[in-house]
């Protein structure tokens, strides 16, 4: 009330003065030493927002746009001003009712009554905001660059236009390894390696001259240990107050970046070597499966030019139409997240379907499926070896199953794994009896056999196959039957993991053999009485024809005679050794000829001493149809040597050699040291007997005779 009527007395009695109070561009307020407002101007509604009324009569502690800090100082300074204090001006924040800060510079002016006391104060408050604003502002850029250059990640750093350098910050220093002192006024090139100085150097002296260079580049900076660290240099020319040319620089530290870069490179390089060189082929697509990427084993694969297949969608590509709704699921499944791998039918860009096998994954970035990759491979030659596999393997089973052999599986224990069908036939016990049992568990062998049979089974394990044996085996009724058994070893990788028993019931066989060997025994003795019968009765007609050639006065009739008992003895001689030998069917031809020659050596009374008989004949066996024409031409042709080729007891050789090579032809060659087979006479066509006999037998023989008249006589038959 009292700041009221105050107010209203104020402006009656001193009304030219209320005007200057109200519109001062100063807040000017009257405060009593209680603290009350009593009047104030308009000023503090065009300052603060809030009407005289608002703020007469009310003690300053009330008033709203005083912080409580500001109220706390305006407390204490008029305090000071009520003691009588000179006190200067002061600074005090204010908040306007729009609640935007405020400051003002207060000025405190003691009002005194008649006696001198001091009972009010007037308080001017000068709004200072802008100016403060304004004295704030190149404060707070200063400090902010300042801590920006100090806290920089870069290297910062003034070079002026010496090359010396007039500032950098700590991580330039860092950068370097010198201390601040150490750099400061140095020759920024010191820091440099020679093929970074060239280029600095270059790029510093065109961007002070003003030409335009890259903003951009890179150096290498030698730190004060001798490493040397990649450098990003960014800068600009400016002028300082004495308007002379300086470079602000900002380097960054980019030599792990560089070197992840290198790896990052080398990695790409060492994946794409690996991507473009796999044996697989390799596509890499979206996650809605169009194509980014082939290696170069997917487009011989599929058929395909890498132009051919990018932008496309994989499914619709490769995939056969009645398997492409498939196909599409698959590669949805991927670009959900999901690693597939399985084997299908896929088809060429010529039509050909083959089969693969797939590898489809993601790839994810920031947990976020971007794209997926799909690994294929040609599986159709091992389809179509597993299809082989097992048609053969069905065969073998069958063959098996089909076999009218017994034939077991067992591992390397001895225990049963597996029989076929006869097994059960052969032994009367059903599989279920045979399998996992061990074989001498089945009472099959005799019992004191057992072991010596279970050690050719273990041989066979070791990979010492043994040779097929017979046994007695036993029926589950108790019935004997003879078996032939057959043992080998199962093998996987090299390995014997089993071995396999076949035994063949052979007790018919048996009886059927015996039979044969018995029929066989009594054909041997028929052909060996034939033979023996043969041989007599020629020994009985050479006999005759001795006889009858004792009463043959004519010498030339009796060399006939003898010619004629010696062919007859040659043939017999091939009878008597039939019937001496252990083998009918052939006749070894180094007896017979000793036996042959010898005779003949008797028959035309040679002696050793005169003539030699040289014999070379190596393991030669003839059969009947062979020996007895080779038999007569070696007969003809020494005895033509004994009677002809020696005339008037001269003497000489007579040599017989006969060999078989590789191919089976025979070679029979009858030389002598004589005088040799008649220059005008042709062999082939003489009248004589004994060489037409000869040729003709050759030519039974189906071979070929030359002749040689070199040293003697020489007659060459192969057949």
């Amino acid at each position: 009330m009292r700041a009221d009527r105050r107010m209203k007395e104020s402006q009656k009695k001193d009304k030219p003065y209320r005007k200057i109070f109200d519109f001062s561009p100063q807040v000017i307020a009257f405060i009593d030493s209680k603290g009350n407002v009593l009047d104030v101007n308009k000023r503090v509604y065009d300052w603060l927002g809030y009407q005289p009324k608002e703020v007469v009569g009310k003690n300053f502690l009330q008033l709203p746009f005083l912080s409580e800090k500001s109220k706390f100082t305006v407390k204490r300074k008029l305090a000071q001003v009520f003691r009588a204090d000179n006190i200067p001006p002061y600074e005090v924040e204010f908040d306007t009712k729009t609640g935007e800060g405020r400051t003002g510079r207060i000025f405190n002016i003691p009002i005194r009554d008649k006696r001198g006391d001091r009972t009010e104060i007037m308080v001017m408050a000068f709004d200072i905001t802008e100016r403060k604003k304004a004295e704030q502002a190149p404060r707070e850029s200063e400090e902010l660059f300042r801590s920006i250059v100090e806290n920089s990640h870069a290297g910062i750093m003034i070079v002026d236009d010496s090359y010396r350098l007039t500032y950098i910050n700590d991580k330039g220093c860092r950068m370097t390894g010198y201390l601040q002192k150490e750099i400061i006024g140095q020759d920024f090139r010191k820091f440099l390696d020679e093929e970074s100085r060239k280029l600095v150097m270059d790029r510093y002296v065109r961007r002070q001259r003003g030409e335009k260079v890259p903003p951009r580049y890179e150096f290498n900076v030698v730190r004060k240990d001798g490493e040397k660290r990649r450098v990003e240099i960014s800068s600009t020319v400016i002028k300082d107050k004495s308007d002379r040319i300086q470079t602000v620089a900002q380097i960054l530290d980019i030599t792990e970046r560089k070197q992840a870069e290198e790896r990052l490179r080398m990695e790409k390089a060492y994946l794409d070597r690996l991507f473009e060189s796999a044996q697989e082929g390799i596509v890499m697509s979206d996650p809605a499966g169009k194509v980014m990427r082939v290696n170069s084993e997917f487009t011989r694969l599929f058929g395909y030019k890498r132009k051919e297949v990018l932008g496309r969608n994989i499914d619709e590509l490769v995939v056969p139409r009645r398997y492409l709704k498939n196909g599409i699921s698959i590669t949805n499944k991927v670009a959900a997240g999901e690693n597939v791998g399985f084997e299908a039918v896929r088809q060429r860009k010529d039509g050909k379907l083959m089969d693969v096998s797939v590898l489809a994954s993601p790839i994810v970035a920031d947990g976020e499926v971007v794209a997926i990759y799909a690994i294929y491979r040609d599986i159709t030659e091992r389809k179509q070896a597993e299809e082989r596999l097992r048609v053969s393997e069905e065969k073998y089973r069958n063959l098996v199953e089909l076999s009218p052999d017994a034939i077991l599986f067992l591992d390397m224990k001895g225990d049963i794994t597996a029989c076929n069908t006869f097994m059960t036939k052969a032994t009367g016990y059903s599989k279920e009896e045979i399998v996992g049992k061990h074989l001498t568990e089945l009472e099959l062998l005799p019992g004191e056999d057992t072991p010596k049979y279970m050690k050719l089974i273990y041989t066979a394990s070791k990979g010492e196959v043994p040779k097929p044996f017979e046994v007695t085996w036993y029926h589950k009724d108790g019935t004997a039957y003879l078996s032939e058994i057959r043992i080998g070893f199962i093998k996987e990788e090299g390995k014997n993991i089993g071995v396999q028993v076949v035994a063949r019931d052979i007790t018919e066989r048996k009886q059927a053999e015996e039979k044969i060997k018995s029929a066989l025994n009594e054909r041997e003795v028929m052909l060996r009485e034939i033979h023996h019968r043969v041989k007599n009765n020629m020994q009985i007609i050479s006999s005759l024809l001795r006889l009858q050639s004792r009463q043959i006065k004519s010498k030339k009739t009796l060399d006939l005679f003898n010619v004629g008992q010696n062919r007859i003895r040659s043939m017999a001689l091939i009878h008597e050794s039939l019937y001496q030998s252990s083998d009918l069917a052939k006749i070894n031809f180094s007896d017979y000829i000793k036996r042959l020659t010898t005779h003949l050596l008797s028959t035309y009374r040679v002696g050793m001493e005169r003539i030699r008989m040289k014999l070379d004949i190596r393991d030669v066996c003839l059969d009947i149809n062979r020996a007895i024409p080779c038999g007569l031409i070696i007969n003809e042709l020494v005895s033509n040597s004994l009677r002809h080729a020696f005339p008037s007891d001269q003497k000489g050789d007579v040599q017989v050699i006969m060999n078989a090579n590789k191919q089976g032809k025979y070679s029979l060659v009858v030389n002598d040291t004589g005088v040799g087979f008649p220059e005008d006479v042709d062999f082939q066509q003489t009248e004589t007997l004994g060489m037409q006999l000869v040729i003709d037998l050759v030519s039974q023989l189906g071979g070929t005779i030359k002749l040689k008249r070199e040293k003697g006589t020489k007659f060459r038959i192969v057949f």
